[in-house]
């Protein structure tokens, strides 16, 4: 489904119309026709299946009507930014989903209590190395999560330096914890050669069940 903000024809629009599909680049929308999608059933695609298969369940048989209120609550008062970067409102389950399926992806153990005050987690911007030789590291993060809370780190397959701009598709790499030692190594040498740019995707996801806006940030090989 496409999003369009101002007049068809004249305004911004991202998504699909009618086997077209809209994105926006540094140069303006760009219409390509729409493809159908991949589908390869991969070990990641099954997780993430099942996470989610996993967690619908979970909203609509464990949690108490008072929990499912509470989420609902939290989400009434925590815009979240849409693809043009505009505050939007979205339901308690989406928030309930979005964090628990990250959270158990990464190994911890999904929570039920929506968190007490509104507001989205804290954004932790990453300092990112590269080289044919490390591969591309995370050298630091600017906030280490405590508790169950992380950092989901994905990443896109390498570009040319001339790519500013980078949509999909993202890869999940690593997660950052409490525990996480630097550099962390997201991806190995053997992947990595000079003249590549490698899109990061990361979001911070809280101990109290918060979930940061997304950050895409890049690193150049350059030796």
């Amino acid at each position: 489904m496409a999003l369009i903000r101002g007049a068809y024809g004249g305004g911004q629009i991202k998504g699909s119309i009618s086997g077209v599909t809209f994105q926006q680049s540094p140069y303006g929308t760009v219409a390509r026709n729409r493809t159908i999608p991949v589908n390869p059933n991969s070990p990641a695609q099954v997780a993430i299946r099942a996470a989610m298969s996993t967690m619908s369940g979970r909203w609509s048989n464990i949690l108490s009507n008072a929990q499912r209120a509470a989420w609902e609550a939290y989400a009434a008062a925590t815009p979240v930014l849409n693809k043009f970067g505009d505050s939007i409102l979205i339901s308690g389950r989406q928030f309930f989903l979005r964090y628990n399926n990250a959270i158990t992806r990464l190994g911890g153990a999904p929570i039920d209590t929506a968190p007490a005050t509104p507001g989205v987690a804290a954004e932790a911007s990453l300092v990112l190395s590269a080289s044919s030789i490390i591969g591309v590291n995370v050298v630091s993060s600017s906030i280490i999560p405590v508790g169950i809370g992380a950092i989901l780190i994905n990443t896109g397959i390498p570009v040319n330096f001339a790519r500013n701009f980078y949509k999909a598709p993202f890869t999940q790499r690593s997660g950052i914890t409490a525990a996480t030692v630097f550099p962390l190594n997201i991806i190995p040498p053997a992947e990595v050669a000079v003249g590549q740019r490698w899109f990061v995707f990361s979001r911070h996801f809280q101990a109290d069940g918060k979930v940061a806006n997304p950050q895409i940030t890049f690193a150049d090989v350059t030796v």
